[in-house]
């Protein structure tokens, strides 16, 4: 049990050493960098285990989801979070390939702030432990920066959310 808990000792460790480095001009950036890194390394982490099932596969999991999760949380604010949460809630029930478009368009400039898609990559498929899963690319787009990052997605008693 110890030799499975330690790989995820180590990515929290480092994903909390990187994100007390970022300098950011506001607290609102900080929070969204650190639960965009913390988010990343734990999906990056579990696709480690699944793909790799070493304790190395994990750990590259897991710091390469942190570098990716860390840029989606860095550039989106809790509005445009949002929208792309609802998107993926969305794409999680469609077809696979079905694209589901968002964008926050802000009221003072109508002008689009941020935009995205979020799509199913993968057939809903039941793991070991009996719960439905399935595969979501979510892509964002802000401020000339464009980011990309697969999500698993489970099935649970309180709806879809993120393994």
């Amino acid at each position: 049990m110890r030799k499975h808990i330690a790989p995820f000792v180590l990515i929290a460790a480092a994903t909390l050493g990187l994100s007390g480095c970022q300098t950011t001009s506001g607290m609102r950036s900080a929070n969204n960098e650190a639960i965009g890194t913390a988010g990343g390394a734990l999906v990056g982490a579990l696709l480690g285990k699944a793909i790799g099932g070493d304790t190395e596969a994990v750990v590259i999991g897991g710091l390469v989801g942190s570098m990716i999760g860390n840029r989606i949380g860095a550039h989106l604010d809790s509005v445009e979070q949002q929208r792309l949460a609802n998107a993926v809630d969305e794409a999680v029930e469609a077809p696979v390939g079905q694209r589901v478009q968002w964008a926050n368009i802000d009221p003072a400039t109508n002008q689009t702030t941020a935009s995205g898609w979020a799509e199913p990559v993968t057939d809903i498929q039941r793991t070991a432990d009996g719960r439905d899963c399935r595969v979501v690319r979510q892509y964002v787009s802000k401020s000339g920066e464009a980011q990309t990052q697969d999500v698993t997605m489970c099935n649970g008693s309180s709806g879809w959310v993120g393994a």
